[in-house]
């Protein structure tokens, strides 16, 4: 038996760095999707839409809804901050 503190801070780095991995993607798509379209509403539904893509046929683990959720957010919080940024 593992104690509780093992799986809850495997559960916290595991959320903490996967949110920051996904503004991090937020930025590198926001880079890329500005020379198609341009504005933050637009930017993220190009964005989001290559999320869902790659969840349902890329990925190795299978569809998962709480995936692309947390990469729609993390997506958006990275794509405001490069807007932010230029």
């Amino acid at each position: 038996m593992t104690a509780f503190w093992e799986v809850w801070a495997k559960w916290l780095t595991d959320r903490i760095g996967g949110f920051a991995l996904e503004i991090l993607s937020g930025v590198l798509l926001a880079t890329a999707t500005h020379f198609v379209v341009d504005g933050l509403i637009p930017q993220a539904l190009v964005s989001v839409l290559a999320s869902l893509l790659y969840e349902s046929f890329l990925d190795p683990n299978g569809f998962s809804w709480a995936d692309v959720g947390q990469r729609a957010v993390g997506i958006a919080v990275g794509l405001a901050a490069w807007t932010w940024i230029r």
